[in-house]
């Protein structure tokens, strides 16, 4: 009875009221595009949206005045996103009442990056095919950096493998800090 007791004194004194207002997500590029109306709520609430990697610590991300707008949107450029992104949006009243929104999931994933590696097993060249400026390193089955390569404008770099051992290598593709992991094969 005196736990239930505390829990009505904490519930009530909290200022926090939950909204059923639903965030707008979508991608545009690479970039989290989040975007809401303010028609329905006071015109002097300062709204506040808010991230977070794990849906419970959420960070301010960007700032509000409705007073300037009725419909806003947040390029959430200030990440490299991939994975799950929760949104919320909090808003403070004049009275200073707080209110906060449910949160609205993102689901991202990373670009994929278009490439290939032929031939592959390889015996005395391999080709690869990837956007240009991409870095390409490849390392030996003891973790050994075999080479670091950068693909040329024309989107192609050929591998001479004669002189390698025979073996399996490991060979890291990164464009725009984007990493992939591919097996390349030495007979």
């Amino acid at each position: 009875m005196l736990r239930l007791f505390f829990c009505l004194i904490l519930c009530c004194s909290f200022t926090c009221v939950r909204t059923q207002d639903i965030l707008q997500l979508r991608m545009q590029g690479n970039t989290p595009l989040v975007s809401w109306s303010a028609e329905d709520h006071p015109a002097s609430a300062l709204h506040i949206l808010e991230r977070s990697a794990d849906g419970v610590h959420f960070v301010a991300i960007a700032l509000k005045d409705p007073g300037k707008a009725p419909h806003f949107e947040v390029h959430d450029q200030d990440l490299e996103p991939t994975g799950v992104l929760h949104y919320r949006l909090r808003y403070i009243l004049d009275n200073g009442q707080e209110l906060v929104s449910a949160s609205s999931i993102l689901r991202v994933e990373a670009p994929a990056i278009a490439h290939r590696l032929y031939p592959n097993p390889a015996h005395t060249h391999t080709v690869l095919e990837a956007p240009a400026g991409a870095l390409l390193v490849v390392m030996n089955a003891a973790g050994q950096q075999v080479g670091a390569w950068t693909v040329g404008s024309e989107g192609s770099l050929t591998l001479d493998v004669q002189g390698w051992p025979v073996g399996c290598y490991v060979c890291r593709l990164t464009v725009d800090n984007q990493p992939v992991v591919m097996r390349l094969v030495k007979w």
